[in-house]
């Protein structure tokens, strides 16, 4: 039988979920007033520039080398832009300004520090411009969990031939999951959603510090990434299919994914905590005592992702490998990662289960896309004439086709949804939707596949047609 568990993830700790993205220097401008990076698309900005700041812009595009990337951060400054809004930490506009300062004789020695100032964008939907959490990330945060959840029950051991194996902790999974080939992994019967926003998230770009374990005032190394914050919320479900017939030796089933959870998430935020306490930073907040703790995204630790009793996780400078990380990543107000009483770990999310009325409600909820504001300051470069205005912005759109996208039919909000390799485009109504697809999707209530035409505004989707 199949086993359901709707529920919302709330986010306890700041959260960043890699997607190979950063921020570009021609997608924002910073918001200095208000301590905030301002995103914008960067057609419908270039298309509201006069034509002499267009001529500009070009010139210093062309160049294309280390130098013309301060001067696009130079060009953007203070200019006025629409777009959705990201919290800046407090050390931010320093280091921005720092940047900005460097002249064009400091390059050469200075060319390692710029190089290092990307933003890097946490896991986004494309149509909304607003953060979610990859089903992959949760299922792989839940796998780990039970992993060690059935080290600890049942114990497995490698022989030195199997330790020496480059597939070694592939070889400790079959083990633990009693599977061979792929098709008996019994985590292929888990399914996770994708968990979606509820309401609109609070995102912030903060530094990530590397920060020695014992007690030290000594950081290492830095990143800039944008995270989310704490108290946003998502949802989404997780299932475990009928295994009947499916081959699997020793299926999972909800009861353990959730104790699975609890034990090992539990007992790593005491570990971390105390591990904490004697770095000088502070503890993680334990959340909801009848929640169910999970781990989250990019610098969740290598404890958390690893396997209790057959750990070997290098330390770099030291060039060996231990069963445990002698240093960890924390978020920071600024690079420099002081005062260490303010250092907060990374990763830390919570599940709570939600009746299934509750969780069509959020269902039927739209995406909320962040609210478009004009930056408070309307200064250009001191090369433009007086004169000079501010045409309204120009939407350029660009036409795709998704061949075989999923439509959905949300009757709270008259809203349509299409979904196609993990784009999402939108349009209100049922006026694009063929007569043949009317009884499954409004009646029936159920998802069906169809050619869309869809068209892309910079990272937002419209459905134009419905074949």
């Amino acid at each position: 039988m199949k086993e359901i568990f709707h529920c919302l993830i709330k986010i306890l700790s700041p959260v960043h979920i890699g997607c190979g993205e950063v921020y570009e220097p021609m997608s924002f401008v910073v918001d200095e007033a208000h301590r905030q990076l301002v995103v914008f698309d960067p057609f419908q900005f270039i298309a509201s520039l006069p034509p002499i700041e267009k001529e500009k812009l070009k010139t210093i595009c062309e160049r294309g080398d280390i130098a013309s990337i301060l001067e696009l951060y130079k060009f953007f400054r203070n200019k006025p832009a629409k777009g959705s809004r990201v919290d800046l930490c407090s050390g931010f506009l320093d280091h921005y300004k720092k940047i900005l300062s460097i002249t064009p004789v400091e390059l050469k020695r200075n060319q390692k520090e710029l190089n290092k100032f990307a933003i890097d964008r946490t896991a986004f939907l494309s149509g909304a411009e607003t953060p979610f959490l990859p089903g992959s990330s949760v299922k792989g945060s839940l796998r780990t969990a039970l992993l060690n959840l059935r080290q600890q029950n049942a114990p497995v051991k490698l022989d030195q031939r199997e330790l020496n194996d480059k597939n070694a902790s592939v070889k400790l999974e079959n083990k633990l999951l009693n599977y061979r080939e792929i098709n008996e992994d019994p985590f292929r019967l888990v399914k996770v959603s994708d968990f979606m926003p509820v309401g609109i998230i609070r995102r912030k770009v903060i530094y990530a510090v590397d920060k020695k374990k014992k007690p030290s005032d000594e950081s290492g190394l830095y990143q800039i990434m944008e995270t989310i914050m704490p108290g946003s919320l998502f949802w989404g479900t997780i299932s475990v299919e009928d295994t009947i017939g499916s081959g699997i030796k020793k299926p999972i089933k909800m009861k353990e994914i959730k104790e699975g959870a609890r034990t090992f998430y539990g007992s790593e935020k005491t570990r971390e905590n105390l591990e904490l306490s004697n770095a000088g930073c502070s503890l993680h907040n334990s959340g909801d005592p009848d929640a169910i703790p999970l781990r989250l995204g990019r610098h969740s630790g290598a404890e958390s992702v690893t396997i209790k009793g057959h750990r070997s996780i290098r330390i770099m400078k030291l060039n060996i490998k231990l069963d445990h990380a002698t240093t960890f990543w924390l978020a920071s107000e600024n690079k420099s990662g002081q005062p260490s009483i303010n250092l907060t770990p990374f990763g830390w999310a919570e599940m709570i289960e939600i009746p299934e009325s509750e969780y069509e409600k959020y269902r039927d909820e739209p995406i909320t896309w962040p609210e478009e504001v004009t930056t408070t300051s309307a200064i250009f470069s001191a090369d433009v004439p007086d004169t000079v205005c501010v045409q309204a912005p120009t939407v350029i759109a660009i036409g795709q086709h998704w061949p075989t996208a999923s439509l959905t039919w949300s009757p709270g909000n008259n809203t349509l949804t299409a979904v196609f390799e993990g784009k999402k485009a939108i349009v209100k109504g049922k006026e694009l939707v063929p007569e043949a697809l009317h009884k499954k999707l409004f009646e029936q209530k159920k998802s069906v596949n169809a050619g869309v035409e869809v068209e892309a505004t910079g990272n937002r989707y419209l459905i134009v047609n419905i074949k």
